[in-house]
């Protein structure tokens, strides 16, 4: 799968990305982000500086738990490594 270019946005990292994303569903009117538990309080609180809203997203040995999504909002996870568990998302649960 091909990205479209006038879709892609280049950060100068995870903060900035997950502030850039934040205030997009807030000014959408969908301000609730997924984000792994546990994760890093810092980011948590980036996305309620921003007036988002965090909802927990458990982990465990095989990564983010994305079959509890469903059909519901965004979320945001680390790509590779959770960094509180030092688990990595395993390939059946990525392209969720």
């Amino acid at each position: 799968m091909l990205a479209d270019p006038e879709r892609i946005v280049v950060t100068t990292g995870y903060v900035q990305a997950l502030v850039l994303l934040t205030t997009v569903l807030r000014d959408a009117g969908r301000p609730v982000l997924a984000m792994e538990d546990p994760g890093l309080p810092f980011h948590r609180e980036v996305v309620r500086r921003q007036g988002g809203r965090v909802v927990p997203l458990p982990v465990d040995d095989r990564g983010v738990r994305t079959e509890l999504l469903g059909a519901g909002g965004p979320s945001f996870a680390y790509p590779a490594a959770l960094a509180a568990l030092a688990a990595v998302l395993g390939a059946a649960r990525a392209p969720a």
